[in-house]
């Protein structure tokens, strides 16, 4: 029952960061909320180190409130955009004292036309998404999104 109260409570929580996200987005000016990375050198796959994991607590905790956002865009109120949910998903694992989130965008090219997605990657994994589904778009590696924080 207490488990259940939790999924409940976590799913109305992102309902709301959901709203607040989507009003950002609504309000804030054009490319406020990116920012460029300078200086940041391309290295080989093999070279890039695995960042230390985190807490078993944490990781639960991370991947439940990833569940909750990615729920509730299915069956709450309105249906966000990827980048609304990855702000909202960012807001919630900041609140629950999950640090160093970032939400990353990538473009892949369909027909004529190239398509962007936003996802949260936080301690080595995609969170709030499905992973096959991130890998389907080449990361844009000098920009990212600053969140609610």
């Amino acid at each position: 029952m207490a488990r259940l109260r939790s999924k409940i409570a976590d799913r109305l929580a992102a309902q709301f960061a959901l709203l607040r996200a989507r009003r950002l987005l609504a309000t804030a000016p054009i490319g406020a909320l990116t920012t460029r990375r300078v200086g940041t050198a391309r290295v080989a796959d093999s070279e890039i180190q695995e960042p230390p994991r985190a807490a078993p607590e944490a990781q639960l905790r991370a991947a439940a409130l990833g569940d909750a956002v990615q729920w509730t865009s299915t069956h709450g109120l309105f249906r966000p955009f990827c980048l609304v949910q990855a702000l909202a998903l960012q807001e919630l694992l900041s609140k629950a004292g999950i640090h160093d989130s970032e939400i990353r965008v990538g473009v892949r090219r369909e027909g004529n036309s190239l398509k962007a997605h936003a996802w949260v990657r936080w301690n080595g994994q995609v969170l709030g998404d499905d992973p096959k589904h991130v890998s389907e778009f080449t990361e844009v590696d000098d920009i990212s999104v600053l969140g609610l924080r």
